[in-house]
């Protein structure tokens, strides 16, 4: 690999710094190549033809081997003339690559010729006696081995200590074949010269190279083996192997019981509401006035991305199995620009280019798509039946008369003010009279609600039991969601929405035990905690999790044949704490931001390759706020101002940024405005158009003598009955459009008469 051969020169040179030489065989040629090593910089100036790195380096090399020709190899000795090979051949590969090989070439020959020498038996005393014959003759055959013009030979020769007695040797040696006299035996000693005393070789210079080429390739090892690693793992995320998981819950098709009665709430005895415990939730079923949250800058649907293979990689997400579910828990957010909870985002629905947006065309195409989700239309089947968390106990039916009578009471009592009462009593006794006996009333009381909406607006978000049918219509009128609904119902054509429902009241059920389960073309794409304005219980465990959406996948493939719609938002009740629960049905909302369902933790265009994926996943996406902490206080439950706040933050600005990528910004133009909000309304004159609950409600109270007032919760624009009304999301719209635009003072003047 190329990466460890470069840490082994790198560290190879930091450390040839530090080399200890023989100094008396090996300066000054040493010393200048530890200088040249430091200094070594490539082919810059090193690795170049002559240059005093391989001048100086190479001699060293030579002056190393020669030096254990004569003092016999050693294993520290050795190290060293594999060190300076490996310093020379760092030019290797270069242009200067024929020298480097002669110079490996130079030491490979005198390393034989130690070799040779180590081999031979020469024997030389101390003292040359009568008996040098005899050791002469010894080594006169090794000698005469010896090529003495081998250059190898000679460049030892240079060098060695034992120069002068070969020279002698030689030189008696041509004399004796010249004379050809036989040598004989004397006394007289002759001293053999003295080599002077060689330091030994100081082996600390090769444990720097060594060992940190070493150190440097096991890092290179482990940099590898953790990167791929990761990368398998992370592959393992996006493509989750099937595996078999040991399931704590009974849920097999084969073994699956006939469920008992749930325990949905505690055993309490006494029947009435906690405190502060029902806060206004922002969307449910429909109410044609917009009072939402939605966007923030985040792009829609045009980015190019698989649908959860960002999700595989968050860290929010605990951990997705087999089945394919993914768990989050996300912190709390309860902030106006936080990205939670979007609803009733006009601009996302798919008919605008026909009725333009906010328009009264519009508001009706939008009733006709809510409408297969009143309750009075999905509750009937017996396979919803039996997955209902409560089933009405009492379903009473109102006629049209009643209902006429009923929208006098709520005109008249200004929606059930106590001091109006007196106003209405005498009518509303007679109705609840007609309408029939709701039999034995539990001692819980009940919970009232009509066919398309609840009625969790009425007295201040009051929910408390109620007990005979004059209370239920009380509240019915208090409810200006049920009083609005109720006027859309005298322009249908059938009585099918004209009921009250009556539920058994339960009074413990326990409110973070409520999901909401967005089903996207037949499959459960995501569920949420209901209330994401709230922290969740401690101590949920993630098999609990995955228990309840299996749970809802069987649920919705059980009651989905009984109707002819592929995408629905339930609301479900499952308190996963408890062992064995069981996930019950509470009802059925319409699929689509502009429906204004709320998608509490999700967010219905930042979220939308999750919500609405591109192609089918089979994957589905658990959301729930994370638990407090354990010294971080009780929960707290916020008022409903609060939690209608919450991601309502840049509305305007995101409706419009979805409007401009799909090509209909156009439909703001001042120019556009009178053709689009006179598009004719089938089944309705124009005088009895509206296209906000204010301006509905104010119609009903001027129709019955009863001076309109200005609503609190705002609209359209209150006037004459000839002055165009328009809503007050598309007036505000319009502003930012014109301004952006940058129209002309001309079409600015237009579009401020139309307004005025």
């Amino acid at each position: 690999m190329y990466l460890p051969k470069v840490a082994t020169a790198v560290l190879a040179l930091r450390q040839a710094a530090t080399i200890v030489l023989p100094s008396a065989y090996c300066s000054p040629q040493c010393p200048s190549c530890k200088t040249e090593i430091t200094n070594f910089d490539g082919a810059t100036t090193s690795c170049v033809a002559n240059s005093s790195f391989i001048t100086n380096c190479g001699a060293c090399q030579q002056c190393i081997m020669t030096y254990n020709v004569e003092n016999g190899r050693t294993e520290a000795s050795t190290q060293m003339e594999v060190v300076m090979i490996n310093i020379i051949n760092l030019c290797d590969n270069t242009t200067v690559a024929p020298q480097v090989s002669a110079l490996q070439s130079q030491a490979s020959r005198i390393s034989r010729m130690g070799v040779m020498l180590a081999s031979a038996t020469l024997s030389v005393s101390a003292t040359i006696t009568t008996s040098t014959q005899a050791a002469i003759t010894t080594g006169v055959e090794f000698w005469k081995t010896v090529d003495s013009s081998d250059p190898s030979f000679q460049s030892v020769l240079a060098t060695a200590t034992w120069a002068a007695e070969f020279s002698s040797w030689k030189a008696a040696a041509s004399a004796s074949t010249s004379s050809s006299s036989t040598p004989t035996s004397s006394s007289t000693t002759i001293p053999l010269p003295t080599a002077e005393p060689t330091p030994p070789l100081n082996t600390s210079w090769i444990a720097g190279p060594v060992i940190g080429s070493v150190l440097g390739l096991c890092t290179v090892i482990v940099v590898i083996f953790f990167t791929r690693r990761r990368h398998m793992q992370a592959l393992a995320l996006m493509n989750p192997p099937t595996i078999s998981i040991t399931k704590e819950f009974n849920d097999g098709e084969s073994t699956h019981s006939q469920p008992s009665k749930p325990q949905l709430h505690s055993d309490c005895t006494e029947a009435k509401e906690l405190e502060n415990s029902e806060v206004l939730m922002p969307a449910e079923l429909p109410a044609l006035e917009p009072v939402g949250s939605e966007l923030n800058n985040t792009p829609p649907r045009d980015q190019d991305h698989d649908n959860y293979a960002h999700l595989s990689k968050t860290p929010e997400y605990s951990k997705m199995i087999a089945d394919s579910i993914l768990i989050g828990r996300r912190p709390l957010r309860t902030r106006p620009e936080d990205r939670v909870n979007a609803y009733n985002h006009h601009a996302l629905a798919p008919w605008l280019a026909e009725t333009g947006i906010l328009t009264p065309l519009y508001f009706h195409r939008r009733a006709q798509e809510i409408q297969p989700f009143n309750m009075a239309r999905w509750i009937t089947p017996p396979a919803v039946a039996k997955h209902m968390l409560r089933r009405p106990t009492v379903v009473l039916d109102f006629t049209p008369g009643h209902l006429q009578t009923i929208l006098r009471a709520a005109a008249i009592s200004r929606y059930g003010a106590p001091e109006n009462i007196y106003l209405i009593e005498e009518d509303l006794e007679n109705i609840a009279a007609e309408l029939g006996d709701l039999g034995d009333v539990p001692a819980e009381g009940f919970f009232v609600r009509v066919s398309n909406c609840s009625l969790k607006d009425a007295d201040d978000g009051n929910q408390k039991p109620l007990y005979t049918i004059y209370d239920a219509l009380v509240k019915v009128i208090s409810s200006k969601r049920a009083v609005h609904s109720l006027l859309d119902l005298q322009s249908e054509s059938d009585t099918v929405d004209h009921k009250i429902f009556f539920f058994p009241y339960f009074a413990c059920l326990d409110k973070l035990s409520e999901w909401r389960c967005f089903i996207y073309r037949g499959e459960i794409v995501a569920i949420s905690q209901t209330r994401f304005y709230q922290n969740h219980h401690a101590g949920v465990r993630d098999e609990a999790l995955r228990e309840l959406v299996r749970q809802a996948r069987r649920l919705w493939g059980e009651i989905a044949p009984a109707f002819e719609i592929e995408s629905a938002i339930l609301d479900l009740y499952a308190d996963v704490r408890e062992v064995g629960f069981e996930v019950k049905l509470i009802e059925m909302n319409p699929w689509g931001a502009h429906l204004g369902t709320g998608s509490l933790l999700f967010h219905w265009i930042d979220d939308a390759d999750i919500l609405e994926p591109e192609v089918p996943t089979g994957r589905t996406v658990l959301r729930l706020v994370q638990a407090k902490g354990a010294g971080s206080g009780p929960v707290k439950y916020l008022p409903k101002a609060m939690v209608n706040e919450i991601g309502h933050g840049s509305i305007i600005e995101d409706e419009l940024k979805v409007l401009r990528r799909r090509g209909l910004e156009w439909m703001l133009d001042p120019k556009e405005t009178h053709r689009l909000m006179s598009l004719p309304v089938p089944g309705k004159m124009s005088s009895e158009i509206t296209v906000t609950r204010a301006e509905a409600l104010g119609r009903l109270r001027r129709e019955y003598g009863v001076e309109a007032e200005i609503d609190s919760e705002g609209g359209a624009e209150q006037g004459s009955e000839r002055e165009m009304k328009l809503h007050a999301r598309f007036k505000r719209m319009q502003r930012v459009f014109v301004a952006e635009e940058g129209l002309e003072e001309e079409t600015l003047k237009e579009y401020v008469e139309l307004l005025s």
